[in-house]
């Protein structure tokens, strides 16, 4: 095992997402028709968003890429991607016969300028606890991301509670710092999934939703207003649940940013 003081570096592992930007004038009734006027397509997920980003910074830290992408010209884009900004991805998995994730996003132009988002789990869903655990880096820091949005990370296990707890556990054992993202989704999954891998997170990035869905409580003013107080006690008590060194909770928005 590499011991902590010769690792250097980030490591990020998990979602895999190509958006396909639909912009219509409105969202139709159901069986009804709308033309579509533009289509953009572009990166996402939790892997690629914080990889692409510090190599934007072009900070000279090693990033190293992990995740399964399919055999797709959706993976082919996010492979060629990861080449191109410089990221090591000799830990990525192209999966024969899989789908890319991808989400479709239907765009108004007009009216409340919404968005409709139908989303193809695809490659990540095949994500496993084993291809996570196979991936070798030298990096400090092990991001993992989304929980919640990762099929096999996000079953129960008997003794951890959920797979991705066992999966953190080790890889600390291994010697890695670890961080933690979430995807924000609506029902009752936080508190099965989330807080049983927090003893095992030394970094967690969440919003104030999530944090309090996690907590089973708003952490809202009730005219819809952050009180800090509020969200400084509910970080308090995430820590309480065993987060390391950090948390780190921003807006639902991504506007502010409260420690």
């Amino acid at each position: 095992m590499i011991t902590e003081g010769k690792r250097c570096g980030i490591i990020s592992v998990g979602n895999w997402i190509v958006d396909s930007i639909s912009f219509i004038d409105t969202y139709p009734q159901k069986g009804n028709l709308v033309s579509i006027r533009k289509v953009e397509e572009g990166l996402g997920g939790c892997a690629h968003n914080v990889l692409v980003d510090l190599a934007a910074l072009k900070s000279g830290i090693p990033l190293f890429a992990g995740g399964c992408v399919g055999d797709d010209r959706f993976g082919t884009m996010a492979m060629e991607a990861i080449k191109s900004y410089g990221i090591d991805g000799s830990n990525m998995k192209t999966l024969p016969g899989e789908a890319t994730s991808y989400t479709l996003v239907m765009s108004e132009t007009g009216g409340s300028g919404s968005r409709t988002f139908f989303h193809n789990r695809g490659a990540n869903a095949r994500l496993t606890a084993d291809m996570v655990l196979s991936v070798r880096s030298d990096a400090r820091i092990f991001h993992l991301g989304y929980l919640l949005l990762l099929d096999e990370l996000d079953k129960p296990d008997e003794e951890y509670g959920v797979v991705a707890a066992r999966v953190l556990k080790t890889l600390q054992e291994r010697g890695y710092k670890t961080s933690v993202d979430v995807v924000s989704e609506e029902g009752d999954r936080f508190r099965s999934v989330v807080l049983p891998c927090l003893k095992y997170v030394d970094y967690l990035v969440i919003n104030e939703v999530e944090a309090g869905a996690c907590l089973g409580r708003d952490l809202r003013n009730p005219d819809g207003t952050i009180d800090p107080e509020i969200v400084g006690q509910a970080a308090c008590d995430l820590m309480a649940y065993g987060v390391g060194l950090d948390i780190r909770l921003t807006d639902g928005e991504g506007k502010s940013s409260l420690r």
